[in-house]
């Protein structure tokens, strides 16, 4: 394979729940030997997002769903136990509104036509408040391609 064939940056767009294995782990190597540079860059959407244990698995969530609603509708429920439920509710609907918000699109390429920006997203902000793994690769008037410009 010729240098210039090289990609600059791979990206593997992955869904979730899949019967078969993706991406496969040959393919990742495959990607990491073509790739141009000493640390070629590749991102998968299967890596790069994550989701709690019962997001995972819909049938518990739709369980709990179903007795909160119930717990809710039943006419001896105290005020206490009523308001319990109702903060139960309200965390599940907004920790599933947040993942899939903040989760899908986790992997993002930008360019001006010269310059290419490729973003992650984490998990969580670090200490410096940074929501985003940001690699930005510019022309290199050296050799004509594209170089990994290092964040301090």
């Amino acid at each position: 394979m010729c240098i210039r064939d090289s990609p600059y940056v791979s990206i593997i767009s992955s869904g979730d729940n899949e019967s078969y294995s993706h991406p496969r782990a040959d393919t990742m190597g495959f990607l990491g030997k073509a790739g141009r540079g000493r640390r070629p860059l590749i991102f998968s959407t299967e890596l790069a997002r994550s989701s709690r244990d019962i997001v995972k698995n819909p049938f518990v969530l739709k369980k709990e769903f179903a007795d909160l609603k119930a717990t809710l509708h039943r006419a001896d429920v105290g005020a206490r136990e009523r308001d319990k439920a109702e903060t139960r509710l309200a965390e599940l609907e907004n920790k599933l509104i947040n993942r899939s918000v903040s989760v899908y699109g986790a992997v993002n390429l930008r360019t001006d036509g010269r310059n290419l920006l490729m973003c992650q997203k984490k998990e969580a902000p670090n200490r410096q408040r940074e929501e985003w793994d940001i690699y930005l690769l510019e022309p290199d008037a050296t050799t004509g391609g594209l170089r990994f410009i290092p964040r301090n």
